[in-house]
């Protein structure tokens, strides 16, 4: 599986990295949120995982912007954030599942293999429907 993390720390990129590196194969990232869709374009997750709180642009403006575009608006997004606050009430299209970064690192690899599998179905969908449509 592959995995795309997106986060303005380095060193919570290697954290996550080194907790679903058992299940996600092929690990890429991005540190600076304007150039994360491009790389997520060529990367082709199955998964992303965006933290919510970035300069430069928020961890939502992003998610909105890879809903937005139909090469990638059908890989998952996993909103991380250590704010303390009810992320479900900002969830909505853009979002799939949040969780703070004060949960276990079990919870985490739980929940991105769990959204992974939905990716990868995700994807071989919509490989489907363009190879129906030509």
């Amino acid at each position: 599986m592959k995995c795309f993390i997106v986060d303005d720390s380095p060193i919570y990129i290697e954290i996550v990295s080194s907790a679903i590196s058992d299940f996600c194969e092929d690990i890429g990232s991005s540190t600076n949120p304007n150039d994360a869709v491009s790389k997520i374009i060529k990367f082709n997750p199955d998964v992303i995982i965006i933290d919510y709180v970035m300069p430069e642009k928020s961890g939502l403006e992003l998610a909105k912007e890879i809903s937005k575009n139909s090469l990638v608006n059908h890989i998952p997004i996993i909103m991380v954030s250590g704010e303390n606050m009810v992320m479900k009430d900002y969830m909505g299209d853009d979002i799939d599942e949040f969780i703070s970064k004060s949960e276990s690192i079990s919870v985490l690899k739980g929940t991105v293999k769990i959204f992974s599998n939905i990716g990868k179905i995700n994807k071989a969908t919509k490989i489907i429907d363009v190879n129906k449509s030509k």
